[in-house]
């Protein structure tokens, strides 16, 4: 949440958002970050708590199904590989920049798309008969495939006592 804070276009047109409805993130986010720049313009150090924006989370069916809502403790038991956090946290950015999207439509506004938006093509051939199709999407996030840094996932190394040439002692 806090990363886009500091995109202003996004921050602008959050704070900006009024509606009606109970639950939407882009109000509750949009309060958060009102709140957040009040405690920035202070002299004090101040927090800012999410406690209405995790209520307004927690009422959205697919958060839940998406295991987005787990703790720990809560995650499903019968998962064999309970999801890291990593693939928490893209799964908790890619639902709300597609949840704030379709808040953001319903409004007739047009919020993400300008900021998140790609056009994607997509074209399939068949090599039999060479007749193709194009297919033309808007995608707002994009899984990056990477292979883990062995650094990261190892734990630290005890270092062997010597000098800073790494020779250890013992004439």
């Amino acid at each position: 949440l806090q990363a886009l804070y500091f995109i202003p276009p996004l921050r602008r047109r959050l704070v900006a958002h009024v509606c009606d409805h109970e639950f939407c993130l882009s109000c509750e986010l949009g309060f958060l970050f009102h709140m957040l720049d009040l405690a920035r313009n202070e002299s004090r150090t101040s927090t800012c708590q999410a406690t209405n924006f995790v209520r307004a989370f927690k009422q959205i069916p697919e958060a839940n199904q998406l295991g987005l809502l787990a703790v720990d403790d809560s995650m499903p038991k019968s998962s064999l590989h309970p999801p890291t956090l990593l693939a928490r946290v893209e799964a908790f950015h890619r639902f709300l920049v597609e949840q704030l999207h379709k808040e953001s439509e319903e409004a007739n506004t047009k919020l993400i798309e300008p900021l998140f938006g790609a056009d994607l093509v997509s074209r399939n051939q068949c090599q039999k008969s060479a007749h193709s199709q194009t297919f033309k999407a808007k995608a707002f996030t994009f899984d990056l495939s990477y292979q883990p840094n062995a650094a990261l996932t190892q734990s630290p190394k005890k270092e062997a006592t010597g000098d800073r040439d790494g020779e250890t002692g013992g004439n």
